[in-house]
């Protein structure tokens, strides 16, 4: 499997990563890569995936000579899906790129694997990739049963002495200032001014995107602890059967994981609903996940931003386990 992917500021990519990280369950291999750097080479011998957003309309850098390079009508036997994101305010944009790409794709001689899938950020934004990955694994699965399981990850824990580590980050920006400009109403929300001391050797220009990377509230991360009886101190080891964006086979804090590696205040999806429903050992707590799930989701839900440590907590019947946590972050 070829997974090719455009993003600017990391969403589809983190997308395209998931994607790979799950195809070996499938019996698939799987290669990720940007757009551009299949330009004249797409496969014909495997399934081609595409994950890919528009930017005010226009590919995103690393997939301009791709769009480019379709529009030059070549000759395409290929069997491939798209999954486009997008922000629905942006109307006049809204999926324009990967809705282009793929009726070029067509137009090209392709062949859909399934239908577009379509994520939009002011929804239900990762809750669309889960299903829309579902259903192309279960068109493409080879091999492999029709349960609707959670891969567990081989997950041990033990105290030892760590520093923490962030990644490749040596340098920090500084907000030197952080006003608010317009309350938060009914026609919108809050608007703020900031102005941001780059780094060392860092530039920006008008028009740039600046990407933040955040770590989660201290008192986020003390809830999920407390919620799998771990201490603030304690340190854990991962090992993955698959590829993961987690810290694997060397002693790592827990605290440092929970703070740096993952969402823990996302919006918890109707797949994940239904994945804890399964898991709840009390009936009535089993029904009331499954309703979550359904018509009331949007506004009990999305709109109040009900993460899945928020379910863990009101739910206690719900039996699962750290490592599934972190498989669902």
């Amino acid at each position: 499997m070829t997974i090719l992917f455009g993003s600017n500021s990391g969403s589809c990519e983190s997308f395209a990563g998931t994607l790979a990280s799950e195809a070996p369950l499938y019996s698939y291999n799987a290669t990720v890569t940007t757009l551009d750097s299949a330009v004249g080479s797409l496969p014909n011998d495997r399934p081609v995936i595409i994950i890919t957003a528009s930017y005010e309309g226009k590919p995103c850098e690393n997939a301009k000579q791709f769009v480019t390079y379709l529009e030059s009508k070549p000759k395409l036997k290929i069997n491939y899906a798209v999954f486009g994101a997008g922000h629905r305010d942006w109307v006049n944009t809204y999926q324009k790129i990967p809705s282009y790409i793929d009726q070029m794709l067509i137009d090209a001689g392709g062949t859909r694997i399934i239908e577009r899938g379509v994520g939009d950020s002011a929804g239900d934004f990762f809750g669309a990739f889960e299903v829309w990955k579902e259903n192309l694994f279960q068109v493409l699965r080879k091999d492999i049963d029709g349960q609707n399981v959670i891969n567990e990850e081989k997950l041990s824990i033990r105290i030892v002495n760590s520093t923490r580590n962030l990644g490749e980050i040596t340098d920090f920006g500084i907000v030197l200032q952080n006003k608010i400009l317009v309350q938060a109403s009914q026609i919108g929300p809050m608007k703020r001014h900031l102005e941001i001391k780059l780094s060392k050797g860092q530039t920006y220009r008008t028009g740039d995107y600046l990407a933040v990377l955040p770590t989660n509230p201290t008192e986020i991360v003390y809830r999920v602890l407390k919620r799998f009886n771990f201490s603030s101190d304690i340190h854990i080891k991962i090992s993955s059967s698959t590829d993961t964006f987690f810290p694997t086979d060397y002693p790592v804090s827990a605290f440092d994981v929970l703070s740096s590696y993952v969402e823990l205040a996302q919006p918890i999806s109707k797949k994940q609903l239904e994945t804890l429903a399964g898991l709840c050992m009390d009936e009535k707590e089993q029904m009331n996940l499954r309703n979550l799930s359904g018509d009331v989701y949007e506004k009990e839900i999305l709109n109040k931003r009900v993460s899945v440590l928020d379910i863990l907590q009101l739910y206690s019947s719900c039996n699962l386990s750290f490592s599934q946590y972190l498989r669902m972050l």
